[in-house]
């Protein structure tokens, strides 16, 4: 497995300052070529972001966080991956608007805050904050799977506040090791940034054996 494929880029800062900085648009070709080399497939945005999600490549499937007032009819023709409500008290609202749009065949997800968040899931895809900090959400996680929901996870790097004491690839390795998050949306201020908080997935794929000698017991020991 490549555990690229894990991934999604998130684009909080692609149009407008978060956290203080803006990727420039060199860097966001960069990382959208790099990403692509990789095999990581997925991109996260939103209406609020103000990015224009339609000038990426086919190649990505995209997360669209739409909040209720929003034209969600334009968002659906624009053929995202998944449209999610921006918060849990716009999902019905959601919902509703896309049971209007014949057209909409794909995937329907909503962004959660609230660890008391109490709604059918079923075959949803979630959006949750989850990091070293914060595993509020942690003993949701089992019971959500059991509803055949998805779960991607945000904010693993707690808008910087864990870096100020550990490594990005440390705030990853956590997250992609439950084994019940199905991707994990990483951002990053450049593209150096980037590239340098995903540089150890290389080395993790390039561990990958196939000697039947090593990696069979009952051929150990053996010529």
């Amino acid at each position: 497995m490549n555990l690229f494929s894990r991934l999604a880029i998130g684009t909080a800062n692609w149009s407008k300052e978060y956290n203080g900085v803006r990727v420039s648009d060199d860097d966001q070709k960069r990382i959208l070529d790099y990403a692509m080399s990789c095999e990581i497939d997925m991109i996260d945005t939103a209406t609020a972001y103000g990015v224009d999600w339609t000038k990426w490549n086919s190649y990505f499937k995209k997360i669209i966080k739409v909040r209720e007032g929003d034209d969600v009819k334009i968002v659906v023709d624009t053929d995202p991956y998944v449209i999610m409500a921006h918060k849990e008290d716009e999902l019905d609202w959601l919902l509703v608007v896309l049971n209007e749009c014949s057209n909409w065949e794909h995937e329907t997800g909503v962004s959660i805050y609230e660890p008391s968040f109490d709604a059918d899931v079923d075959s949803m895809i979630l959006e949750v904050p989850y990091s070293l900090y914060d595993r509020r959400f942690e003993n949701r996680f089992v019971e959500w799977r059991e509803q055949g929901a998805t779960i991607i996870v945000r904010s693993i790097f707690l808008r910087g506040k864990i870096l100020e004491k550990t490594a990005p690839r440390e705030c990853l390795k956590f997250v992609l090791c439950n084994p019940y998050v199905d991707h994990v949306i990483i951002g990053a201020g450049s593209f150096e940034q980037f590239k340098d908080n995903v540089h150890f997935l290389h080395e993790w794929n390039r561990m990958e054996k196939h000697d039947e000698k090593l990696l069979d017991p009952r051929l150990w020991g053996k010529e």
